[in-house]
């Protein structure tokens, strides 16, 4: 999991469950605006990318002593590295094609305890 490198204390980020249910939260209202506005999850999963791109550069803008163009591009090749991982991470979970082939087939899906 990609966490802040800026701005946050470490051992608030440290813990996973904080970080979680702070991704849970972010994750409802992204849910609940994809719903209102009738968005596909593509086009929304391209906006976050589009928003994250922007977000990351602003973070350094405003947390680098001397901000550069060279700079930028660091912290955006930084940014896709980090992309990537997640990525990466998200090919290895099998479970998750498990859990939408039995989605589409009607079933409901259970939280594991």
């Amino acid at each position: 999991m990609v966490k802040p490198k800026q701005q946050h204390d470490e051992d608030e980020w440290e813990d996973e469950g904080h970080y979680g249910a702070m991704r849970e939260a972010l994750h409802e209202h992204i849910a609940k605006f994809t719903e209102e506005h009738d968005l596909t999850h593509g086009t929304v999963a391209m906006m976050l990318v589009d928003i994250a791109v922007s977000t990351r550069m602003i973070d350094y803008i405003t947390c680098a002593d001397e901000p550069s163009g060279a700079g930028l591009k660091v912290e955006l090749n930084a940014c896709r590295r980090d992309f990537e991982e997640v990525v990466g991470r998200a090919k290895k979970r099998a479970e998750f094609i498990a859990m939408a082939e039995r989605v589409r087939a009607g079933d409901q899906i259970r939280e594991k305890p």
